[in-house]
């Protein structure tokens, strides 16, 4: 039996498993026509530190790898964004049954570098949100949500996990309703809205200055630590921990207190923090 056009769209482990949620709904209606995938354009179809949706399209029955190009004019098209690196043109389809997972609790957070805005803000909570994609960058109308906390050690890193893992639960968990569309979705306020593009953060200098406290300093040090792409390199070392001291700094900010194996002492404006992390230098000497 013939259904609608059902499109995964994305990457991670949460596009794999939204891929088998869909898979395993259009099953159970009796849809057996392929699922289509579009994977993001880095994905080069090889497992690395998480699954490749491309690999799992190929080895796995019931799946078909397509262009973006070619959703647009399917019939009654059902597309799913799971980390998808692209805008989906809506205008280019007559269709309304788009959907999304995105990092963030909206309104807040549109757009990139959701796992670093909300530890560099010091906040102690995130979450998903899912919702309909409409014109514009993470506007559309609001499904569901869910919050989460943010632990006072989190990393970048440990937050993208974190999104991954309760997107991967909130999208398993309302799959039926987006099929049937018997889900309510109610429109984003203005109030509270923000939204934050690539270039606002540089990647390259995640700690231009150390003319900040030790709290601002600590956060943009967690924020940053994302090994797989990116490490904060201060004095030498690669900085995987932090804390904060009790001393207040008597040396200008960004001066050096004490140095030892795979640890530093930074002044900053208000307390000194201590910093632990590799050697660079050692790195790949042993």
């Amino acid at each position: 039996m013939s259904g609608p056009t059902l499109v995964v769209a994305g990457k991670t482990s949460m596009a794999v498993a939204g891929a088998i949620a869909v898979r395993e709904a259009a099953d159970a209606r009796g849809h057996h026509d392929p699922v289509l995938v579009v994977p993001n354009r880095t994905d080069e179809g090889r497992p690395d530190w998480q699954p490749s949706l491309r690999h799992f399209a190929q080895i796995t029955p019931g799946f078909e790898i397509v262009q973006l190009k070619d959703v647009y004019s399917r019939h009654e098209l059902h597309f799913f964004s799971l980390e998808f690196d692209r805008l989906l043109h809506t205008e280019q389809t007559t269709s309304t049954a788009l959907f999304n997972i995105h990092f963030s609790l909206l309104p807040a957070d549109k757009g990139m570098s959701t796992s670093i805005w909300p530890i560099l803000d010091g906040r102690s909570e995130s979450g998903v949100t899912l919702h309909r994609i409409a014109r514009g960058i993470d506007t559309g109308p609001i499904i569901a949500q869910t919050r989460f906390g943010i632990g006072a050690d989190d990393t970048g890193r440990d937050l993208y996990l974190n999104y991954i893992r309760h997107g991967t639960e909130l999208f398993v968990s309302h799959i039926d309703s987006l099929l049937d569309g018997t889900y309510v979705a109610t429109s984003q306020p203005a109030e509270g809205s923000s939204y934050h593009s690539k270039s606002d953060l540089d990647y390259g200098n995640p700690v231009p200055t150390f003319a900040r406290t030790a709290y601002e300093l600590r956060n943009r040090i967690r924020a940053f630590t994302f090994p797989e792409y990116q490490s904060v390199i201060v004095d030498g070392l690669r900085v995987t921990a932090s804390h904060i001291t009790d001393d207040l700094s008597s040396e200008p900010p960004g001066a050096v207190t004490d140095r030892g194996p795979g640890s530093r002492r930074i002044a900053t404006i208000d307390f000194e923090l201590v910093l632990i992390g590799e050697d660079v230098a050692s790195i790949g000497d042993e």
